[in-house]
């Protein structure tokens, strides 16, 4: 089936994420790039630490296959200290309104909502709340607009989460968490359709949990799109090499793995990374041999350092057509983009 027919098929139905303008098909993985215009992100902080640098990334993600592009100005990795929200807002909103220019699906990654609002203003269409909108504010932010919405679960803060890892049944504390706040939006007016729901690989859980969670994400997203955020994690620092440690940009390849082991099994609806273009080429060998059908799930860890090993991925992956549809669900001729999802996303205004 051609992306157009889906297009035509789907149009507006429960397959597809709203997010603004935009309306993301849901029937292949969406690859949300990450920017990061902090200076002390784990990943690469400082890397992008002006406004231009920043949207230059951004650029490069979307032509290396990015549906989204997840822009976040404050560092959330374990016991970082918090930025105020002015600062926040002037390291995300020029990225913002540049990418938002060029016609790209932005999501601000942000627990503050005077910064969801000025995001929202900038022309951001998603909110990512790593926070999960436990304030009334932050839900008040996202009801006053028509934006896709990105509720993550943590506990605590970051400089304090690591030490609150004491489940007594993960999977149903995570997933309790999450529905309790897709449904407290849902009740305030919010069309379920805008709600992906994001597990929080990495804030608050030990190693162990990590991987229960990956293996069960159908199961904590009940029904709801599930967005998947471990790249470049401490989870791989280790895996499979014994005693040698990866380093954040090592571990893109085990990164774009286990991003194609979960498309495989249907167990993620959009996976937040660093490495577009290696995870594009991941979902590219899935489809190649045939996408979810037949795949197995993929077995629990193996522990003590055994078990995953570094795989190069080669060059490849081409291009797939993606389709632009209006706010009436029309089509216009497809269009062709650099990424894994023949779906990408609908857009009243498109780009050039």
């Amino acid at each position: 089936m051609t992306a157009k027919m889906r297009a035509k098929e789907n149009g507006g139905g429960g397959d597809s994420w709203l997010c603004g303008r935009f309306r993301l098909r849901l029937s292949a993985p969406l690859i949300m790039g990450v920017v990061n215009a902090t200076p002390d992100s784990f990943s690469d902080g400082g890397v992008f630490d002006t406004a231009e640098k920043a949207a230059e990334q951004g650029l490069r993600l979307l032509g290396e296959g990015a549906d989204i592009i997840d822009v976040g100005g404050e560092s959330t990795r374990p016991g970082a200290a918090e930025v105020c929200a002015e600062e926040e807002k002037k390291r995300v909103l020029p990225v913002i309104e540049k990418l938002a220019a060029r016609g790209a699906v932005v999501s601000a990654d942000t627990r503050k909502a005077s910064v969801m609002r000025a995001a929202l203003q900038s022309g951001a269409t998603i909110i990512n709340d790593v926070g999960g909108m436990r304030d009334a504010e932050s839900r008040a932010a996202v009801c006053e607009s028509d934006c896709g919405v990105v509720i993550m679960h943590m506990r605590g803060v970051p400089q304090t989460m690591q030490t609150m890892t004491d489940y007594a049944d993960l999977l149903g504390e995570v997933g309790g968490f999450l529905r309790r706040r897709a449904g407290e939006l849902t009740d305030a007016g919010v069309d379920k359709r805008r709600i992906c729901l994001d597990p929080g690989i990495g804030f608050g859980k030990t190693m162990e949990q990590n991987w229960e969670l990956l293996r069960e994400l159908q199961t904590v997203g009940g029904g709801f799109p599930v967005l998947a955020g471990f790249s470049r994690k401490s989870l791989f620092r280790f895996l499979g090499d014994g005693d040698a440690e990866r380093s954040p940009r090592g571990r893109d390849g085990v990164s774009a793995v286990l991003a194609a082991l979960l498309f495989a099994r249907g167990g993620g609806s959009v996976f937040r990374v660093h490495n577009v273009a290696a995870t594009k080429e991941a979902f590219a060998v899935v489809l190649a041999l045939g996408g979810t059908d037949g795949f197995p799930p993929p077995a629990p860890p193996i522990k003590d350092g055994g078990g995953v090993k570094k795989v190069s991925l080669g060059d490849g992956g081409g291009e797939l057509t993606t389709v632009v549809a209006d706010g009436d669900g029309r089509s216009p001729p497809p269009r062709s983009l650099p990424s894994p999802s023949a779906m990408g996303a609908e857009n009243s205004d498109p780009p050039p």
